[in-house]
């Protein structure tokens, strides 16, 4: 096997691909973001500045968290002025979000209890950094209750199946390969598709399986969930083409298509909004 992560990602894909036939994109993209060892964000794939491959909010400056503090405190108001404050940070990172809110000192911190959710374990191990206070870190939404989840462009970022508009219907379309080179398959009919009024035959969709799964589980351990992230309708998604709503990133610029060196940039796509 190949000594370079992309090749060794790429040999590992292929070997799926021939014991079980076509993936669907949601398990292509999670072996290539998430894979313990060869994923993205495992080899040094995060936001942030010089050392990171994109930017969101949370980088840009101190106004973002400062935003986000002034929520909080009416959340805390509004639930009780609670004494731990439980928020739960999906996507931390390297806790940007943490530090923004540290500095804001919104009225709730004293009471704020902080639990840093990042997937990656690479990333998790710079939670070491951080600043003393209440705050503490882990790889999944806890089970227990808390008060607040958020997570800021997080959803665009879960795995994701894509479906192709066919008559009366959907058809899933799958990652398969041919001599080593991926390329997207049709795959069968789609039994419970979205509404498909107004998408023209061919034209292609996400469809977000695991943000609504993460969703549920948000909304059922707390009191408020909040999220910032992009999308748009399914036609408006279906109007784009893949082109306009799947992305890579690497490097602070556009990446390559997806499926042409797997594992070397970030995956990212329009979030499907409403049922239109």
């Amino acid at each position: 096997m190949s000594g370079d992560p992309t090749e060794r990602l790429v040999e590992c894909l292929i070997r799926d691909l021939d014991e079980r036939g076509p993936l669907r994109f949601s398990t292509f993209m999670n072996r290539v973001l998430y894979d313990p060892e060869l994923g993205f964000y495992e080899r040094g794939g995060a936001a942030g500045g010089r050392r990171g491959h994109f930017v969101t909010s949370v980088e840009t400056g101190p106004l973002f968290a400062a935003v986000v503090g002034e929520w909080l405190d009416r959340r805390w108001h509004e639930l009780g002025r609670p004494d731990p404050f439980l928020v739960a940070e999906a996507a931390a990172g390297v806790g940007t979000l943490w530090r923004g809110i540290r500095r804001a000192a919104p009225a709730c911190f004293s009471a704020l209890h902080w639990i840093l959710v990042e997937r990656s374990a690479r990333l998790r191990t710079e939670h070491d950094a951080l600043p003393q206070g209440r705050w503490s870190t882990r790889a999944e939404l806890p089970d227990e209750a808390v008060h607040v989840v958020l997570a800021n462009e997080l959803l665009d970022n879960l795995a994701f199946d894509i479906a192709e508009r066919v008559d009366g219907g959907w058809r899933d379309v799958r990652v398969g390969h041919l001599d080593g080179v991926f390329a997207f398959v049709r795959g069968g009919r789609v039994a419970d598709g979205p509404p498909g009024e107004g998408v023209a035959v061919g034209a292609r969709i996400p469809v977000a399986v695991d943000a609504l799964d993460w969703l549920a589980r948000a909304r059922a351990i707390a009191a408020r969930v909040l999220v910032f992230d992009y999308g748009a309708t399914t036609a408006k998604l279906a109007e784009r083409g893949t082109d306009g709503w799947l992305r890579t990133y690497v490097g602070h610029g556009r990446g390559p298509d997806p499926l042409e060196r797997p594992g070397a940039a970030d995956v990212t796509h329009d979030v499907q909004i409403g049922r239109a």
